[in-house]
């Protein structure tokens, strides 16, 4: 089961109110999301977004933007979905955010599933598949 989709635009992702950050390229902090998407990039001259995370209000959608080279990625995962499948594991892993005053933490869930492994006998061996953003922890 796939539990997430690739975006071309920002424009596509579901209209929900959002917390989390976005770094725009003209910025030298990245700037903290807590509502609607389409407020904040309307009121801007340059929309360029070098990385951003994002969690909607109701924990069911996660948003990664990366921006690699010339390509802007943005990955929209399934949090619900995710959690419910039982053939995946989970782990958090959090972090010192970067140029984020007033928050401790950023927290990503590490999504692992489990492949036969032709080194242990065949047998199902749990790899990181991929890991998505879950929360910004205030100080």
């Amino acid at each position: 089961m796939i539990h997430y989709k690739q975006h071309n635009t920002l424009e596509t992702l579901p209209n929900k109110e959002y917390h989390g950050y976005l770094w725009f390229a003209d910025c030298e902090f990245p700037e903290v999301i807590d509502g609607f998407l389409s407020g904040k990039l309307m009121s801007r001259d340059n929309t360029f977004i070098v990385e951003g995370n994002l969690m909607s209000k109701d924990n069911l959608t996660s948003v990664s933007i990366k921006q690699v080279g010339s390509t802007q990625f943005i990955m929209e995962f399934n949090h619900k979905d995710i959690s419910e499948d039982r053939a995946l594991q989970f782990n958090d892993l959090t972090y010192i955010p970067h140029k984020l005053p007033g928050f401790k933490e950023i927290v990503f869930r590490q999504v692992w599933i489990a492949e036969s492994d032709e080194n242990c006998c065949n047998w199902p061996t749990y790899r990181p598949k991929y890991q998505y953003f879950v929360e910004l922890k205030k100080d």
